[in-house]
């Protein structure tokens, strides 16, 4: 999962090479998904339900691949490098993709 407004140039194109190495497509959604959740609770509320929407199991886990606003948890996001941190360092690409392959 990434926030497309915080990409720039270099880590759109990382993000593109991910999502080819992985052989998956993206989806776009924007928040709020719906009108007036402006609240940690509800931001939260759509995070759950967009997490279990892609992944359509209570199980599966997420890689935020950008930074998330303060206050937004769910306990299936899973901590992992992000696109900045792997555009700076090289050896954190190494740590995501032994992260995902397990």
């Amino acid at each position: 999962m990434v926030d497309i407004k915080a990409l720039n140039s270099d880590s759109q194109k990382l993000w593109q090479n991910i999502t080819q190495a992985l052989s998956i497509t993206c989806e776009t959604t924007s928040f709020p998904i719906c009108d007036g959740m402006d609240t940690a609770e509800l931001a939260n509320a759509s995070l759950a339900g967009y997490i279990f929407r892609i992944g359509r199991s209570e199980e599966i886990k997420v890689a935020a691949l950008t930074a998330l606003p303060d206050g937004l948890q769910h306990p299936n996001l899973t901590t992992v490098p992000t696109l900045e941190e792997m555009l700076v360092d090289s050896d954190t690409k190494r740590q995501l993709w032994e992260q995902i392959s397990h």
